[in-house]
Formats: C-alpha cells, sequence, structure tokens
C-alpha cells in the first residue's frame, strides 16, 4: 500500500450528480481508482461513505472541433471558391487591422471566420496559393 496524499484535486475529480444519485468521474480516473492504495481509489472510498446509496457512472468526454492547419490561404481559397468575394475583402482589412495594432493576425482572423462560416466550411482541404497575388488579382 502507497502513501498517496489525496489532494484537493483529486476530489474535484468527482462529480456528484444529485438529480441522478451518481458519482461522475474520468475514464482514467476510475482506472487509477481501480488499484487498491491509490489516492483516487481512497477518494472515491471516501466520497462513497458519504453517499453511500449513490452508483459510480463514468462521464462522457466531449470531443473538441479543431480545425487542424487551418490557414489563411485556406480561409481565402474557401471564400473564393464559395464566391464570397464581399467577404474576402473583409478577410483582408480584418488582417490589415490586426497588424495595425502590432497584433499576431492569425488568431483573430481565424475566430472571424469560424464565428461567420465555421459550420459551412466544415474543415474542407484546400490548395496552397500567394494571398497577396489573389487579392490583387480579385480586387482588379
Amino acid at each position: 500500500m502507497t502513501n498517496a496524499v489525496i489532494t484537493t484535486r483529486t476530489y474535484n475529480s468527482i462529480q456528484k450528480d444529485h438529480a441522478n444519485k451518481c458519482l461522475l468521474v474520468s475514464p482514467s480516473f476510475l482506472k487509477k481508482a481501480n488499484r487498491y492504495g491509490t489516492k483516487e481509489a481512497k477518494a472515491l472510498a471516501k466520497v462513497m461513505k458519504e453517499f453511500p446509496s449513490y452508483k459510480i457512472d463514468t462521464k462522457v468526454v466531449k470531443t473538441k472541433i479543431t480545425y487542424k492547419n487551418l490557414t489563411i490561404e485556406k480561409m481565402a481559397t474557401w471564400l473564393y471558391d464559395n464566391n464570397k468575394i464581399a467577404e474576402l475583402k473583409n478577410l483582408q482589412s480584418i488582417i490589415a487591422d490586426a497588424k495595425n495594432l502590432n497584433r499576431n493576425f492569425y488568431p483573430i482572423v481565424k475566430k472571424w471566420f469560424l464565428e461567420n462560416y465555421g459550420e459551412e466550411f466544415g474543415g474542407k482541404k484546400e490548395e496552397k496559393f500567394d494571398l497577396d497575388a489573389f487579392i490583387q488579382k480579385v480586387a482588379a
């Protein structure tokens, strides 16, 4: 048996669902709690003493939608391919405004793009191209 110290963080890993009378833990927490003597096992045993009629259940882990490798070029290509020329000019002005504020413009542009076109876009992969040349071609 180990001398594991039970911390507040360990207790915070156990959520109490009073409406359904169950203790919610993550799958990894439950795996650790299955080993006798671990701090997770001790914490779960202590909480189970406080709530003897509650059952133990695992949390449903939500997956986050990420847009890996989403570049400015992909955003611009998608806008052009979907006939959103006015929005393409907005993209250029947002980039210019962010650069004027001496800030990293990518997070600002990404947030704008995903707020406006995230559901439509759906993470489609597009070919790379020169953004400046493309903007000049469209503006002409």
